[in-house]
């Protein structure tokens, strides 16, 4: 798992051959193991190799994330003679060449770049039949050019603000593993970068003092997050006073807009009421109506789509919001379709209804809400309008649960974990196989948080913020498990969601 920064390592030590002065070892040096980590003794080194047969060995069925993870720490955790010994035993094995690798590592990183190259001598003969014995795709080395950076030997950074404490904690550990993912198939094959977390527990003056230190630490390249609303706006207007990119994943208005230095990446009401209204009218539909819950979200969902039906030519006949907790929505359905009030008792067959003055129906709410609410359209004769829905729609059990009265319905969501998009497919199954269950849309949102900052991070020279922040506004297209992204100019995320149909009982993707 080191042999993807051999050539990294080579440049240092090609443009290092005459150091002007040699570092002096540190403690960790001199003892030949990491800070806190103890040597492995026999049944370590045993572990190793048995490690190495495994990952070797493509039938196994074992997770070969997991299985390079353990032996990256076991080999970190050897002694300098244990990894000599270990380098000398199969050269050209990969296990020789990774130990002799983490001895080029430690010599260079102590000063003495001599020492390291001569670690490396038998590395590059080897290498190219390597990664094929260790299970690993073959890649050519990357030849230096003129121009390039001068790739780092130690770790990049990228700090996290996210709710690790509080009632918001458990949106934070989705996003978390998202991210973690990430980074971990990340250093597999590229440059290390290393993820800081930081806890804003949800509060604003916290999170304020956190961007502050992230800020002041030169390591530090950009931050993603912050995740709650009550936090974005501290948070954006710190890091751009800071000149610190920041990628927000909270779904709060105009925070892009702070300034040069904000990007948002997370999935919006605009995106979702926008996208279903294209579709639409893209359809042929002219005629809509919405019925929407009165609290916030319900209300920027509606604006939303309802400004996107009127820019793309359509009509908005009828709009209505009823109060948290309704169970009967007759009353806004009678006032949508322009028919008197009527009591329970005088209630009429739905033929003797007049014409329904819409063709579609846009209600944003949640699928345990819907699975009320879809049922009592059918009384009003609302059986045949297209229905269309928000991201809160998606749960797999609700056609069940709804029945025949959502059929049809067209819903827009961030993630879809059953699509055929390769890049979807490829995030579903590294998730499956890390944490034995399917993710949702917030894992996927800090898989592609993280995947766009480690993307920018590869085309630039480490600590240079302004170059990254330009990385990301040029960014032409990042594929991921949301969609591709890439960014406006005042740094909002641009990407195709996706469009589910409940078609037979389930839901099926129905764009690309």
């Amino acid at each position: 798992m080191f042999r993807n920064r051999m050539m990294g390592l080579l440049m240092l030590l090609t443009l290092a051959c005459c150091p002007t002065a040699a570092a002096e070892p540190s403690a960790s040096d001199r003892t030949g193991t990491r800070p806190g980590a103890e040597a492995c003794d026999k049944t370590g080194v045993a572990n190793l190799q048995r490690l190495y047969r495994i990952i070797g060995d493509p039938g196994s069925g074992a997770n070969p994330v997991e299985l390079r993870r353990q032996a990256q720490t076991l080999l970190e955790s050897c002694t300098d003679d244990q990894l000599r010994t270990l380098a000398d035993a199969q050269p050209g094995a990969p296990l020789s060449l990774d130990a002799a690798l983490q001895l080029a590592w430690r010599s260079y990183a102590a000063g003495r770049p001599s020492e390291a190259r001569s670690h490396l001598q038998p590395a590059p003969q080897a290498s190219a039949a390597a990664p094929a014995a260790a299970g690993m795709p073959a890649k050519p080395p990357r030849q230096p050019q003129p121009a390039a950076p001068v790739p780092a030997y130690r770790s990049r950074v990228i700090g996290v603000l996210l709710p690790l404490s509080g009632r918001f904690a458990p949106f934070g550990a989705q996003v978390r593993r998202g991210m973690e993912l990430a980074v971990a198939d990340h250093n597999l094959s590229r440059s290390p970068v290393t993820l800081l977390w930081r806890d804003t527990n949800g509060d604003s003056a916290v999170t304020e003092r956190l961007i502050a230190e992230l800020a002041a630490n030169p390591d530090v390249e950009a931050v993603i997050g912050p995740l709650t609303a009550a936090t974005a706006g501290v948070a954006a207007d710190a890091a751009q006073q800071a000149g610190l990119p920041l990628l927000a994943l909270s779904q709060r208005e105009h925070l892009a807009e702070t300034g040069s230095w904000i990007f948002r990446s997370s999935l919006t009401s605009r995106q979702q009421g926008e996208s279903l209204a294209r579709f639409a009218l893209q359809q042929g539909m002219r005629r809509f109506a919405i019925l929407a819950p009165q609290n916030r979200l319900g209300q920027d969902l509606s604006e939303a789509f309802a400004d996107a039906v009127k820019k793309g030519g359509g009509e908005l006949t009828g709009q209505q919001q009823y109060p948290p907790g309704t169970t009967d929505y007759g009353p806004h359905l009678q006032q949508l379709l322009g028919i008197p009030q009527l009591s329970p008792a005088g209630r009429t067959p739905v033929e003797e209804r007049p014409v329904i003055p819409f063709q579609a129906l846009f209600i944003p709410e949640n699928a345990d809400r819907i699975v009320q609410l879809a049922p009592q359209l059918a009384y009003y004769g609302l059986k045949d309008i297209a229905l269309l829905g928000s991201i809160g729609w998606y749960a797999p059990e609700l056609p069940a649960m709804a029945g025949n009265s959502v059929e049809g319905a067209v819903v827009t969501s961030g993630f879809f974990p059953e699509s055929p998009n390769p890049a979807v497919v490829a995030f579903v199954n590294l998730y499956r196989q890390r944490y034995g269950q399917s993710p949702t849309l917030l894992e996927a949102q800090g898989y592609d948080a993280a995947g766009l900052l480690l993307s920018a991070l590869e085309t630039q020279p480490p600590g240079d913020r302004a170059a990254l922040r330009l990385a990301l506004s040029r960014m032409e297209g990042h594929a991921g498990a949301t969609g591709t992204t890439r960014f406006d100019a005042q740094g909002e995320a641009l990407r195709d969601l996706f469009l589910l149909q409940i078609r037979d009982g389930r839901f099926v993707q129905i764009n690309e």
